[in-house]
């Protein structure tokens, strides 16, 4: 409780110290604060129902916020939400701002002159409708030479034709989001829309045509987003002319079955980011895409969660020489083989979990030599899964994290051959070595480990690691973002190995178990009182062993007469099991 009530103290102080950055609001109904160098007047829940009234303070603010976290409609009484239901003529007027978030106000009324005198620094506006009214494209019309944001959600047109009109020729990105009623877009509508660069078709559900038309009127696209809309299929050469590509999002759409190989024609040769996932491509011919063209600069791949997919052809990633991330979660797989992973040279991280599979074959990650996590952790099968002898051959000197947890382990070979991986410093499972020798090898294995590589830091998951690792309130979890790892608290039973000079700032006694069979050890738990590492060395005790062993076989000799605090800045080198 103690703990708690500091930290809440430390967010108070911290708070304190943003809102001391204040300076001069245009309303008395509203804040006024700076955060990153950007000026923001802060309107959010403050109950409005209606644009407070703006007095001229010279000043040009970079944000006006009316938003809130909560779902339109979902606030409790007691939060305080906003419920701007109608904006009337020039109800901006005597305020400078560049960006303008209306979102979560169920606005159904917007006079035509509503944003007259915002300009010229207004750049951005996010509106949301209640679903039946239409867009306000004649407002919005009034700053056709300004905009180059504009994020419209919730409005009840069928389709996007005239006489609605978007005359924005300077505008860069555009949001379409949960129109419920809209069936069609109509390509001539974005005739002037010249520099459009970002894309979002969101939540689009009677959309079953991918507006190919319209999407091609933007040459200088860079990002596309197609969520959760109602197409079965996406045809060949939907994206051919956009050849500035560089970034795809094709996510969550619940019908989509098929994507035709030649779909992707015309932007390989500049996509770096491609998310095909949770779909529901129904068999591996869904991805001939990728073999079909050369992809010289895709990096990130994420088909996961196409459950029907169930296989992935041979040499299906040939043509993908610098894929570094690779994620099937979840796609139905039952065996993995190395024909399947051929050509990918570069892959730094390849994600297989929640899959079904039983079988890891001999020599499966051959053609990835530059494998360094691979996560294999929550198979659903009820069978074990048997990683057969040699499956690692090829990842010796470059796997660093390996994660098995939650699945059943064949491990009549597997200790030995976990011994061939010499540069292992994490490895998350439930199955702990039962015999001398299995514990010999992994103490054995890390004591010698040594970090060799950093994630990229354009690594866009984050990784969730678990370790019997004591803290204040007595395990630890691990979590890891991109080259950073940091701890809390939680009650796990998984093994994690790691080597102690990691830089893990944030974590408490890294390294701290060793199979040493010390005597004479001090098993008192970690204190837990807050400061718990300013005592003295002396007085520092040692961890309890982890769950499941038994007497003192897990402890580390060299935490007692650690010279720092933490054992990772020590120079006594550190090994947990």
């Amino acid at each position: 409780m103690e703990n708690i009530m500091r930290i809440v103290f430390m967010v108070m102080l911290l708070s304190t110290a943003v809102i001391s950055q204040s300076c001069t609001s245009p309303t008395t109904r509203c804040d006024c604060f700076q955060l990153d160098g950007k000026t923001i007047i802060n309107c959010r829940y403050k109950n409005l129902t209606a644009i407070p009234t703006f007095t001229n303070t010279n000043q040009v603010y970079d944000e006006i916020r009316f938003t809130s976290f909560e779902e339109t409609g979902t606030c409790q009484p007691f939060a305080g939400c906003n419920n701007i239901r109608q904006i009337g003529a020039k109800a901006f007027a005597n305020l400078k701002v560049k960006k303008i978030d209306l979102l979560n106000n169920p606005v159904t009324l917007i006079d035509n002159y509503a944003f007259e005198g915002l300009a010229p620094e207004i750049e951005s506006i996010s509106l949301e409708g209640d679903g039946s009214n239409g867009m306000p494209d004649q407002a919005l019309a009034a700053l056709d030479e300004q905009l180059k944001t504009l994020h419209l959600e919730k409005y009840g047109d069928t389709s996007i034709d005239a006489p609605i009109v978007f005359p924005f020729p300077y505008l860069e990105s555009l949001t379409i989001k949960k129109w419920k009623n809209l069936k069609s877009i109509n390509a001539d509508i974005f005739g002037v829309m010249k520099d459009l660069k970002e894309l979002k078709l969101i939540a689009l559900r009677n959309i079953t045509i991918l507006p190919v038309p319209a999407i091609q009127k933007f040459l200088k696209l860079t990002s596309l987003d197609i969520m959760d809309i109602g197409i079965t299929s996406i045809d060949g050469d939907s994206f051919t002319p956009m050849s500035l590509l560089k970034d795809i999002k094709i996510r969550n759409n619940i019908h989509l079955n098929t994507i035709d190989q030649r779909t992707f024609s015309g932007v390989t040769d500049s996509v770096e980011f491609l998310e095909i996932d949770n779909n529901n491509l129904n068999n591996k011919l869904s991805l001939e895409f990728l073999r079909n063209e050369n992809w010289p600069a895709l990096s990130h791949l994420n088909i996961g969660y196409n459950f029907n997919l169930r296989d992935l052809p041979s040499e299906i990633f040939s043509k993908t020489p610098a894929l570094a991330y690779l994620q099937c979660q979840d796609i139905g797989l039952t065996s993995i083989n190395k024909d399947m992973f051929s050509g990918l040279v570069s892959l730094h991280t390849l994600d297989l979990a929640y899959n079904n599979i039983r079988t890891v074959t001999a020599q499966t990650f051959k053609n990835s030599p530059s494998l360094v996590e691979l996560r294999l952790h929550d198979q659903q099968s009820i069978d074990y899964l048997d990683i057969q002898n040699n499956a690692f051959t090829g990842i010796e000197t470059s796997l660093e994290t390996l994660s098995l947890q939650n699945n059943k382990l064949n491990i009549s070979q597997f200790w030995m051959d976990l011994s061939t991986l010499t540069n292992l410093l994490v490895l998350e499972e439930t199955q702990k070595p039962s015999c001398p020798s299995g514990k010999a090898i992994l103490f054995n294995l890390l004591r010698s480990n040594k970090p060799k590589k950093e994630k990229p830091l354009t690594e866009p998951v984050r990784i969730s690691m678990k370790a019997d690792v004591p803290h204040a309130s007595g395990t630890a979890e691990h979590l890891s973002e991109k080259v950073e790892k940091g701890a809390s608290t939680a009650d796990t039973s998984v093994t994690v190995i790691s080597n102690g000079n990691i830089n893990n700032q944030s974590r408490i006694s890294a390294g701290s178990y060793q199979t040493l069979n010390e005597k004479g050890v001090d098993s008192r738990p970690m204190p837990s009182s807050y400061g718990h590492y300013t005592n003295d060395i002396g007085e520092r005790p040692l961890p309890n062993a982890p769950r499941g062993a038994t007497g003192h076989e897990y402890v580390n000799s060299g935490f007692m007469n650690s010279a720092d605090h933490l054992p990772e800045t020590s120079k006594n080198d550190y090994s947990e099991v």
